[in-house]
């Protein structure tokens, strides 16, 4: 019997992204890191090189707020911000989103 696990990682891109980036390289892990839009907004070439070497990212809306105290237009927003962030860091990289 086959086992496949599948590796997630919230909050990203941290401080420390890079540090982690390279041991998941050095093990051959790949990863779908969860990413806030303000953090890959400041550290865009990190989740570029991410994405150049077959990690995965994926939205944890922008800025992380307590869904439940916002409306659904807020809430909207933070996903839709996300997705513009991440759709041009796919594009840049060169990688199908």
């Amino acid at each position: 019997m086959s086992r496949l696990a599948y590796l997630t990682i919230d909050d990203a891109p941290s401080t420390l992204f890079l540090d982690k980036l390279d041991f998941l390289e050095e093990q051959g892990i790949k990863a779908l890191w969860f990413c806030q839009g303000n953090f890959m907004e400041q550290r865009p070439e990190m989740m570029i090189r991410a994405l150049k070497v077959g990690h995965l990212l994926g939205n944890h809306s922008y800025s992380h707020p307590y869904f439940s105290e916002l409306n659904v237009d807020q809430g909207c927003a933070e996903i839709r911000a996300t997705d513009a962030i991440l759709t041009e860091l796919y594009d840049r990289a060169g990688v199908p989103w």
